[in-house]
């Protein structure tokens, strides 16, 4: 959905849904080669950072502030037939390296949130991933804008949500422990913390339980810290039991 005249950046960007690209077409792979130049990028010294936007200009990009921008951006060097491909993948490289500054500040929450989560997804630390893209409150904009805070919050926890659906999730069905991906995740949210550890018991509890396994032995394989966590797994213990105990014994079923 597109904003509405005179929505907030803010408001409109910091959701968990993802927000629909436009006009990308045929240049979508560019435009996916482009992210993952800016996940693998290192952060460049400020000095380094203020030539970028004249490295744009001279290109012809003009400034890329927003997700349209980049979507611009993609559709022309996909788009320039007068360029060659060792050329265009200059210039991918070049685009990478531009949005992967992205901060809230410096261009615009949607383009920060969308580096940010593609970095999260593909198993970068959280906290230092906002930090990175300025996705964070100050208590001068909390005076100004008191929903300013909320709406910071629920986009660290959408940065968040992207590690459990990326490379944190992937691990965690490998059997890695919820308390350990956490942590070198940096994922603090309890509220994303409880999704890590539904996907485990999902997945791996869901095999313990069935091979008939311990609760407490699940309970610190799956390294579940969460009392909800914990109630959802004796949930599904007891499921178990109860199909068992209703299943027809091969002697009765004769």
């Amino acid at each position: 959905m597109k904003p509405a005249q005179g929505t907030s950046s803010r408001i409109w960007y910091a959701g968990d849904t993802a927000y629909r690209i436009y006009g990308v077409g045929a240049a979508q792979a560019t435009r996916d080669q482009i992210i993952e130049v800016a996940c693998t990028s290192q952060p460049l010294k400020p000095q380094r950072v203020e030539c970028l936007p004249t490295l744009a200009e001279n290109v012809g990009w003009g400034s890329i502030k927003i997700r349209d921008d980049l979507t611009r951006v993609a559709n022309e060097i996909h788009g320039n037939e007068s360029v060659d491909s060792v050329k265009k993948s200059e210039l991918v490289q070049l685009a990478g390296r531009i949005v992967r500054q992205s901060t809230v500040k410096n261009t615009s929450l949607g383009l920060a949130m969308e580096i940010a989560r593609a970095r999260a997804t593909r198993g970068a630390g959280c906290r230092g991933v906002v930090e990175d893209h300025g996705i964070q409150w100050n208590q001068a904009e909390v005076a100004l804008d008191p929903q300013a805070r909320h709406q910071y919050l629920r986009a660290q926890i959408a940065v968040q949500m992207a590690a459990v659906r990326g490379v944190a999730g992937a691990r965690i069905e490998q059997g890695a422990s919820c308390e350990v991906i956490a942590r070198e995740h940096e994922i603090w949210s309890e509220e994303v913390i409880e999704a890590l550890e539904q996907r485990a018991i999902r997945t791996v509890g869901r095999m313990m339980v069935e091979r008939g396994d311990p609760f407490e032995t699940i309970v610190v394989a799956l390294g579940l810290t969460l009392e909800q966590s914990r109630m959802s797994l004796q949930y599904m213990i007891d499921s178990q039991h109860l199909r068992s105990r209703n299943m027809p014994t091969r002697a009765s079923s004769q």
